[in-house]
């Protein structure tokens, strides 16, 4: 959901703390990436595209030429998919899927819902056959993604939601596109917090979602890895000690977030 005016008050008052690279800065890094923002933006911006069962598959299609993209520019997504929403934010959640049922023409936004639910298995078993990693989160997918960059499992994390600063990735890249000649703005939370002088714990009261999200998160928490090349999904307890030899990014180990320096 992100924190109104964020973006606006790192700019205002850490402005040193953004700056603007080229999608190919990034080359050879690892970055963990938040699925259900990228599909939001395939939804909203690409044109209907229906299979032959008439299920929308135009998000199948932006995934798999972003993806292409990125490793053709030598990037190692991760994506990280949403899992149980906390409770605070089922409100929200259930007036989005009201919109969307109403876009879609759906009657029920339990049925929007479903074909939600199916498309996310979709996009997980088209990564699978491109050979990338996904993760399921056990709650907020920015939560996930910051958490790995903290463990230095990845070098970043990359989605347009501010949440993921409070929730302590130590990099945020936003505006990752594929088109067009756009650079990629990279957020340094340590320089945000050096300028506003505040702690990570002081950020992150800016979140109210309670456990589950943001420094509230327990990184050894129960969590599902939906393996690269399988598709057969694990799950584990403690399980981020094993994390490093499940994302099938072949010798990335914790703390190098792709095999580059920092």
């Amino acid at each position: 959901m992100g924190i109104a005016r964020l973006a606006e008050l790192v700019r205002e008052e850490a402005p040193d703390a953004v700056s603007l690279w080229p999608l190919q800065q990034y080359r050879g890094r690892a970055l963990a990436l938040d699925a259900s923002i990228a599909l939001c933006q395939f939804r909203s911006a690409m044109p209907h595209i229906l299979n032959r069962r008439g299920e929308e598959i135009s998000p199948l299609q932006g995934l798999f030429y972003r993806t292409l993209h990125l490793l053709e520019s030598g990037i190692k997504p991760v994506f990280v998919f949403d899992g149980q929403a906390p409770a605070l934010k089922q409100p929200v959640l259930a007036r989005r899927a009201e919109a969307a049922a109403a876009r879609r023409g759906a009657s029920d936004p339990g049925t929007a819902e479903t074909q939600w639910r199916r498309l996310r298995e979709d996009c997980k078993t088209l990564l699978g056959y491109l050979g990338v990693p996904c993760v399921q989160a056990p709650s907020e997918a920015e939560a996930t993604c910051a958490a790995l960059a903290k463990s230095g499992l990845v070098w970043a994390t990359a989605t347009e939601d501010m949440d993921a600063l409070a929730f302590g990735s130590p990099r945020l890249l936003r505006h990752l596109r594929v088109t067009g000649s756009g650079e990629v703005e990279e957020i340094s939370l340590p320089h945000v917090l050096q300028r506003l002088d505040m702690t990570p714990e002081q950020v992150c009261t800016g979140l109210h979602w309670g456990h589950g999200a943001g420094c509230c998160m327990d990184p050894t928490a129960s969590w599902r890895r939906t393996d690269a090349c399988t598709g057969d999904t694990c799950t584990a307890e403690s399980a981020w000690g094993s994390f490093t030899t499940s994302l099938c990014w072949g010798g990335l180990q914790q703390g190098d977030g792709g095999g580059l320096s920092s």
